[in-house]
């Protein structure tokens, strides 16, 4: 283990150093949980739902998978 002297004013520094980081390490948590939460979503609307290319017509294909596609839309928006 190795012992490091600094002055008070380097010790507060380092404290914002290292809650920046920490604050950075959470932001990008929570950024690839929203993406696995966009992912998801993607795949039960996917399959859940036949649309026409020219968006005239969606079929619902699965009902159950297009009510769960529809909860995770709303926790989405919460």
């Amino acid at each position: 283990m190795k012992q490091v002297t600094m002055t008070e004013a380097e010790y507060d520094r380092f404290c914002e150093f290292r809650g920046a980081e920490k604050t950075i390490h959470a932001i990008r948590g929570q950024t690839k949980l929203q993406v696995m939460k966009y992912e998801e979503l993607a795949q039960a609307v996917d399959e859940a739902f036949a649309i026409r290319i020219d968006g005239s017509e969606v079929i619902v294909l699965d009902q159950e998978r297009a009510a769960y596609a529809l909860r995770l839309a709303a926790e989405m928006q919460e």
